[in-house]
């Protein structure tokens, strides 16, 4: 999925550093600046496990603490069996959205709610990551 997001975070650091310049809107004859960012990444399970550079769905690694650092290891890694030894150690994958300087992963993906709480899933995730 990095390959879809790679231009997508490519213009969301364009707009997080200097701003893009519109030259002229409705409401602003002379022109705006706009600044903007992505918070909150909102999907299913699958989804965010796999764009938030999460291991799959079915990992018991849920979170890490080190994310960004185990992350940009995989991403540095030089074979597949190093990528799968990080992935499988640490529950971390590269993404693309690590890109952005305030992304935090942990912090900014969200489950939608039909998946978490009509398909039961939140209930589920309680009981078993959590052990509650």
């Amino acid at each position: 999925i990095n390959h879809f997001l790679r231009p997508l975070v490519d213009d969301l650091l364009d707009f997080w550093k200097e701003g893009v310049r519109f030259s002229q809107t409705h409401h602003h004859p002379a022109g705006r600046l706009v600044r903007a960012a992505l918070v909150p990444l909102v999907c299913d399970v699958p989804a965010a496990r796999q764009t938030g550079g999460f291991a799959a769905h079915s990992a018991t690694l849920f979170c890490s603490l080190l994310h960004r650092r185990h992350a940009t290891a995989w991403k540095n890694a030089e074979t597949l069996s190093e990528k799968n030894e990080i992935t499988k150690n640490f529950g971390v994958r590269y993404s693309e959205l690590l890109r952005l300087p305030y992304w935090d992963p942990i912090s900014f993906t969200i489950i939608e709610s039909m998946h978490a709480f009509f398909l039961r899933i939140l209930p589920e995730h309680i009981r078993r990551a959590w052990g509650v």
